[in-house]
């Protein structure tokens, strides 16, 4: 993909189903989800390029998400996340692979959001802004 590619945006909708997709070489956004209410992303494989964007990406909403069982690898620059979700509030994060990414998961200002189960390999960083009120972190996986 072109530097600037996002292999799937989504605008503005309520309770999509993000599933299945092989998305590769992604230049910015794998997934980008724009103000979209209880988005459900599940079993896709996201790849970039040394991005320094996100592969899965949650904005401009804040209801819950369901991000769960994603492989996520390359989002290595500087500011690049595998998973990024700001503000939502609820939601599960869960069995996720994270590789290769700047920042492995970064929740910053999510609240009541049940985060178990992942495992970020080679991320700078693993998990970051991830104490909100009502997080619950158990059983993740970080390794350098």
């Amino acid at each position: 993909a072109a530097d600037g590619a996002i292999g799937i945006l989504a605008l503005y909708q309520d309770s999509p189903s993000i599933l299945g997709n092989n998305l590769r070489y992604m230049g910015a956004h794998g997934i980008h989800c724009l103000d979209v209410s209880d988005p459900v992303i599940n079993g896709n494989t996201v790849l970039g390029q040394e991005s320094t964007k996100n592969g899965i990406y949650l904005e401009s909403s804040a209801t819950g998400a369901v991000v769960v069982g994603n492989v996520v690898e390359g989002f290595s620059g500087p500011g690049g996340s595998g998973i990024a979700a700001a503000n939502r509030v609820g939601g599960v994060v869960s069995a996720n692979l994270v590789r290769r990414c700047e920042t492995g998961m970064n929740l910053n200002g999510c609240t009541a959001m049940s985060v178990t189960g992942n495992s970020a390999m080679s991320c700078g960083t693993s998990y970051s802004q991830a104490r909100g009120a009502g997080m619950l972190l158990a059983s993740n996986a970080s390794a350098g």
